[in-house]
């Protein structure tokens, strides 16, 4: 509980100097080269048309500070474990399917199926706090929440490396741009030597 509370401090000091970061950048700035640099990370991805989207990655963060905070302090009550993070899903996934897209359509999807997966997982762990069941009714349960999360699991995994395929790719063209450009120039340099060298031969 110490540690909690001690790592709860630090989790608002840094949220407070993030969403400074955010708020402050308009949808311009959010797009260019300085801020990529130094804060990329925070909107990798998305497209920022929507005020809320810049926000999306924060909102994922808040989600596992809540299940972190749900399961340190509210052990013994189930229910209130559970709750909470239906009524934050359900506006996470609101948010995504309404005012949140990536800048691939593929990752669109990717990320509300995967939101989609841990809602119905913790609507079957809300159906396992149902007492007085047969313990056949809790084991295909459990089995069927495991495989949600799971999948939700896999998902995220399919979800960054498409985001860093996506980072290879327009790493590769910007390489060969920059290797056509260099070639250009050499071109242009060995031509000027030429001339200059039969200018010199002529006399």
């Amino acid at each position: 509980v110490i540690l909690a509370i001690a790592a709860f401090l630090f989790f608002m000091l840094m949220i407070n100097f993030l969403f400074e970061v955010l708020y402050a950048e308009g949808k311009e700035k959010l797009t260019e080269k300085k801020f990529k640099l130094k804060y990329g990370t925070l909107c990798e991805g998305l497209h920022v048309r929507n005020s809320i989207a810049k926000y999306y990655n924060m909102l994922i963060l808040f989600r596992g500070v809540l299940l972190a905070f749900l399961v340190t302090f509210f052990e013994d009550w189930p229910l209130v474990q559970t709750l909470p993070l239906v009524i934050y899903e359900l506006g996470l996934i609101y948010c995504l399917f309404q005012r949140v897209n990536f800048e691939n359509r593929a990752l669109t999807r990717i990320n509300q199926n995967k939101e989609v997966m841990i809602l119905l997982g913790i609507l079957v762990i809300i159906c396992i706090n149902i007492k007085d069941q047969s313990l056949e009714y809790y084991d295909r349960l459990g089995w069927i929440a495991l495989g949600l999360f799971l999948g939700a699991f896999l998902i995220e995994l399919l979800y960054i490396f498409g985001i860093q395929i996506i980072a290879l790719k327009q790493g590769i063209v910007k390489l060969k741009v920059y290797i056509s450009n260099v070639k250009k120039v050499l071109n242009e340099s060995g031509k000027g030597k030429g001339k200059k060298q039969k200018i010199k031969e002529k006399p």
